[in-house]
C-alpha cells in the first residue's frame, strides 16, 4: 500500500493541469491540530515526541512536549526546546487547497492537515519563511 503522501501526489499532479480553485483558501478549513488517540497530545506534540532524538521532557499536565532535540533539515541547527519549531507541511495546505483539497470534505482536510507522512519539524522563523510554497519555489534561506 502506498503511503498516503505518495497516493497524494499521484492525485495532485494530475490536477496542475486544471484550473485552480475558485474557491479562496482559508487556513481554517483543515482545522487544527487533532487528539487522534485522545491521549491530550495534539498531533504536533505526538510528532515532536516522535522526530526528537532524544529523550523528551513534557509539561506538568503531560500533553505538550517541551524539550527533546531535534535537527532542522532546513538548516541543519539543533534545537532542544520545542518553543522554537514549526511544524511545517511538506505539501502545504494552501498548495493542496489550490490543487483538489478545496473540493475535499473537512473531514479529510483535517485528516491531510494532520498527516504526520507530510509533517516535519523546522525552525519557526524558516517556516514562516517559506509560508505556503512548495519546497520547489520557497526553500528557505538559511
Amino acid at each position: 500500500m502506498l503511503p498516503k503522501i505518495l497516493m497524494f501526489l499521484a492525485l495532485i499532479l494530475p490536477s496542475a493541469l486544471y484550473a485552480q480553485s475558485a474557491t479562496p483558501y482559508d487556513r481554517s478549513t483543515f482545522g487544527s491540530w487533532a487528539d487522534i488517540d485522545h491521549d491530550c497530545q495534539n498531533t504536533r506534540h505526538e510528532l515532536l515526541a516522535e522526530l526528537s532524538t532524544a529523550i523528551v521532557a513534557l509539561s506538568a499536565n503531560e500533553c505538550r512536549v517541551t524539550h527533546g532535540r531535534w535537527i532542522d533539515p532546513y538548516s541543519g541547527k539543533v534545537f532542544f526546546e520545542s518553543k522554537y519549531l514549526d511544524i511545517d507541511h511538506l505539501i502545504p495546505l494552501k498548495f493542496a487547497w489550490e490543487h483538489g483539497a478545496s473540493g475535499w470534505s473537512d473531514r479529510q482536510r483535517r485528516a491531510f492537515a494532520n498527516d504526520t507522512l507530510n509533517l516535519f519539524a523546522v525552525e519557526t522563523h524558516l517556516n514562516r519563511q517559506k509560508g505556503a510554497k512548495d519546497l520547489r519555489n520557497g526553500y528557505p534561506q538559511t
